[in-house]
């Protein structure tokens, strides 16, 4: 996509998503974190059995940090460049890509629809490679590309809930998205590369196939570092 502009496809490309978006009950933000926080709750269950009860582990781009909450007793520190005024304890400032944790520290490492906003996803991975004891777990639930060109259209699709959910430009003022998403293979192949071994892989897909084409679909990983 042009910077600064859209072209005349992708205008149209664009309204055609706007429709499709607006016509969902998903648009609401309250109803939207409810959601995520049950969905969360769902996910945990999944996983939580490949953590040892009493370990210690970090939540990549937390956000509120509600892993930590839901895996108690078990020290879940939450790590985000920001925090809101509710998060849960412990807090962390910083980033993926620099870890304040010292080499084979931690049992687990969970990042939660974060990945794509990292700077450097390569240096990220390497860093929970490092942070990690030997079969450590490190947990990721990530937006997956169903193809490689798709990324154009998930980030048409990103501007427009923006618009929707946060009123964001309106009249709307295009601006670019640095989000970076894999496709599961690109992905696969990147961990493996690290040492990591994947134990599990789930896809979750939109639940309207007209979404396909301009949202990703979510995969859980489960891995264990080798």
């Amino acid at each position: 996509m042009n910077k600064g502009k859209l072209n005349f496809l992708e205008k149209i490309i664009l309204k055609f998503i706007d429709n499709s978006n607006r016509n969902t009950p998903h648009t609401n933000p309250e109803k939207i974190n409810d959601n995520i926080y049950k969905f969360r709750e769902k996910i945990s269950k999944k996983f939580a059995q490949y953590l040892p009860k009493k370990g210690k582990g970090v939540d990549i781009g937390a956000g509120k940090g509600i892993f930590s909450k839901i895996l108690f007793p078990r020290t879940t520190y939450n790590l985000d460049i920001d925090f809101p005024k509710d998060a849960f304890k412990p807090k962390i400032k910083g980033n993926a890509e620099n870890l304040p944790f010292k080499d084979s520290e931690l049992d687990y490492a969970l990042v939660f629809y974060s990945f794509h906003h990292f700077e450097d996803t390569k240096k990220a991975l390497s860093e929970i490679y490092r942070v990690l004891k030997k079969d450590g777990t490190f947990i990721a639930m990530i937006e997956t590309l169903r193809f490689p060109k798709q990324e154009k259209l998930v980030h048409l699709n990103e501007m427009s809930m923006e618009r929707i959910i946060y009123k964001k430009d309106e009249p709307f003022k295009y601006v670019e998205h640095k989000e970076k998403y894999f496709t599961k293979k690109s992905f696969e192949k990147e961990n493996e590369k690290l040492g990591f071994k994947i134990i599990s892989s789930e896809s979750f897909k939109p639940t309207k196939r007209i979404y396909y084409l301009f949202k990703t679909q979510k995969t859980l990983y489960i891995m264990k570092k080798g």
